[in-house]
């Protein structure tokens, strides 16, 4: 069985329309997890009047973005979790059969990451004939996770806030001799243009960005590679500095975030050992953004 994982938080419109889009591939037969998290647009009332089948989480008050997904991955009851943000659909035709093929042919496979599209509207040519490969990590709007994987690992950090989770877990994925595995022919359409996003949320994911990547070596960059890595991303963020205060204040508030969580990423460092990290930089980095041609 699948479980289809949708989490949520004040996007009614775009929700329903993922819903009406994907849950009659779902239901019945398989499943749908809706986590609303404290909507405040009336989400969870639209969800129960037009998708009754669908399985609603409520939260009274707001959680947070990553806690939300550990909370519906710890709620799946199918085999295989598909994973998808609440403006996000897949679009490619017999995309389940895909899946299970994948996940069969590939035993070790963990995690699909689904190839994805962002964008309002989907090009004219879409089908692309690529054979799947393996990557070193996905993309949270569109993926797939073997439950048993995920139920192997400790659950997405929540204290990173928002982006670096998915590179978090398949670091711990490669620890265990799991694989995250790219799969062309199914793609997910992410109905959104990030020219549209004001530039305070952009200067707002920007920190988090470059916060969540620094984390990220702090836990698992092997011990003799950490300090040079860490003087360079600052060094290369220096770089940009004159003229713009802004990034001044980037860096600056960066510093202190590491400082503030310097005991958390001492006591749950899990650095990669040489020959795990030789087959991280061997591998692929996820494929972010998929453009035609």
């Amino acid at each position: 069985m699948y479980s289809l994982l949708i989490a949520t938080r004040n996007r009614r419109e775009d929700l329903l329309r993922t819903l009406e889009v994907m849950a009659p591939a779902f239901l019945p037969g398989h499943e749908v997890l809706v986590l609303d998290d404290a909507s405040e647009d009336g989400t969870a009332e639209a969800v129960e009047v037009g998708f009754p089948e669908v399985r609603l989480l409520r939260h009274a008050s707001r959680s947070g973005y990553i806690a939300a997904r550990n909370e519906l991955l710890a709620a799946a009851r199918g085999e295989l979790a598909i994973s998808l943000d609440d403006d996000a659909e897949i679009a490619s035709p017999g995309s389940l059969d895909r899946i299970a093929e994948l996940f069969e042919a590939h035993p070790r496979c963990g995690v699909a990451a689904l190839r994805i599209f962002w964008g309002r509207s989907l090009p004219s040519e879409a089908s692309v004939e690529e054979p799947p490969r393996r990557v070193q990590s996905f993309v949270g709007c569109g993926h797939v996770w073997r439950l048993e994987a995920w139920r192997s690992l400790p659950p997405y950090p929540s204290w990173f806030e928002m982006y670096g989770e998915e590179a978090f877990a398949s670091c711990e994925l490669l620890r265990r001799g799991w694989e995250v595995c790219y799969l062309p022919s199914v793609l997910v359409h992410h109905r959104v243009d990030l020219g549209d996003r004001p530039a305070a949320e952009r200067a707002w994911r920007y920190r988090r960005q470059l916060r969540a990547g620094l984390f990220l070596s702090c836990l698992f960059h092997p011990t003799r590679l950490l300090p040079r890595h860490i003087a360079y991303a600052f060094r290369e963020q220096a770089k940009r500095l004159p003229g713009s205060d802004r990034r001044l204040s980037d860096l600056v508030w960066t510093a202190a975030e590491l400082a503030r969580h310097a005991p958390r990423l001492r006591r749950e460092r899990h650095a990669l050992s040489a020959e795990q990290w030789r087959l991280w930089q061997s591998l692929d980095p996820a494929v972010v953004y998929w453009t035609p041609g």
